[in-house]
């Protein structure tokens, strides 16, 4: 279970991000300045499959992957999903992204959703601040399936349509109809337990699983930040901020 919401002002691009885990699954590595073909990137890695669930690189691109449960999982032995995020972190824009993906042999992946984040796409909607639409690229398990998405994005393996309606209705909540929504917004929706502390909170907890870290990245025209808290949003701070130079 993960959620990612996404927002333009008027001096940079945001990504929210809410990773949900098994809270058995190794810790993962927090953000860190890394060289990816050449292209420098910030992104947190994932042990297990050395891969990320979101990167930011010098270009000004940043691509998030959720699960996506609800697809046919391919027969085999299967890659970690996060190598597809790690490797595609190098592209300069959407269409060398998008190239990227056409390319890869996507039967060695369970299903994903890629969200695909550039500055000419958040040029074109400077007017419509949290409602502005991005690339989406899904892996069902049969094909992959470029659409248009505008914010908020679920994933959940279980209860799908019960907790994205929930989830949803939260979002609506904090952000929808507020002519003057900010970060601070966003901030205060991934720290949300509404409607209680529970697997439908944005901010979730179960037992067996609960959000193990929050990502606030940002894009300007001079700089990519890069926001982590290695734990609940609710309860942990944030770890110094990340910084990377534009190239332009």
């Amino acid at each position: 279970m993960c959620t990612i919401s996404w927002f333009v002002d008027a001096q940079a691009y945001h990504i929210f991000f809410n990773r949900d885990e098994d809270v058995n699954r190794p810790k993962a590595a927090p953000p860190a300045l890394l060289n990816q073909a050449n292209v420098q990137c910030v992104m947190p890695v994932d042990p297990k499959g050395n891969g990320t669930w979101l990167v930011a690189n010098e270009f000004g691109c940043a691509f998030a992957l959720l699960n996506f449960y609800q697809g046919r999982l391919p027969k085999g032995r299967l890659h970690s999903r996060g190598e597809v995020v790690r490797d595609i972190a190098s592209s300069e824009n959407l269409q060398a992204a998008e190239a990227y993906l056409n390319q890869l042999d996507l039967n060695r992946y369970a299903p994903f959703s890629l969200l695909a984040f550039s500055p000419e796409i958040v040029s074109q909607a400077r007017s419509k601040k949290s409602g502005f639409s991005v690339p989406l690229f899904c892996w069902t398990g049969k094909a992959l399936e470029k659409t248009y998405r505008a914010s908020p994005l679920f994933s959940s393996a279980v209860y799908f349509d019960r907790i994205s309606a929930s989830r949803m209705q939260v979002y609506n909540a904090f952000i929808e109809g507020n002519p003057e929504v900010c970060i601070d917004e966003f901030y205060a929706l991934h720290k949300s337990h509404l409607p209680e502390k529970s697997r439908s909170s944005i901010c979730m907890h179960r037992e067996d699983a609960k959000t193990v870290s929050f990502s606030h990245v940002s894009v300007s025209s001079e700089a990519v930040s890069f926001e982590y808290v290695d734990g609940a949003p609710c309860e942990t701070r944030p770890l110094p901020t990340i910084r990377l130079r534009r190239k332009l």
